[in-house]
């Protein structure tokens, strides 16, 4: 390639990283509120809500570093999943699933490679659980 052909493409693409492209509107069927719950200055909480008004999830400070570390799902005005981040880096690693308001499952990210691993069910509702402890035959 020769230089003039060279210099035309560098005009080009110089010329086009100038183009403005029209950005997509945000959605219209929701909206988010910050708030600073403990009044110190700084947002610690993060909430979206659904054209009606509802909360479809929260995103919560509460490592005080301003960075989320506590979330929370809601569907019907209900909390169905929520998540913590043990080792504030940035990444849910702790999860647990609700059913009106009577929890499903744990799951845990213990090595915080972004993967849950393992997976606890908790019983159903009058089975029976045996428990047995150390210090027992």
């Amino acid at each position: 390639m020769n230089r003039s052909k060279i210099v035309s493409a560098g005009l080009i693409f110089l010329a086009l990283s100038f183009v403005v492209l029209p950005q997509a509107p945000a959605a219209p069927d929701s909206f988010e509120k910050v708030r600073d719950r403990d009044g110190d200055g700084v947002i610690d909480t993060w909430t979206t809500y659904d054209s009606k008004g509802n909360a479809t999830a929260a995103a919560i400070d509460q490592h005080k570093d301003g960075k989320p570390d506590y979330w929370k799902y809601y569907r019907n005005g209900k909390i169905y999943k929520r998540e913590w981040d043990r080792n504030f880096d940035g990444k849910p690693d702790l999860r647990v699933l609700e059913e009106n308001g009577r929890l499903i499952m744990t799951q845990y990210d213990n090595n915080f490679d972004g993967v849950f691993e393992k997976t606890v069910k908790a019983p159903r509702k009058g089975s029976v659980v045996n428990v047995k402890t150390t210090n027992e035959p």
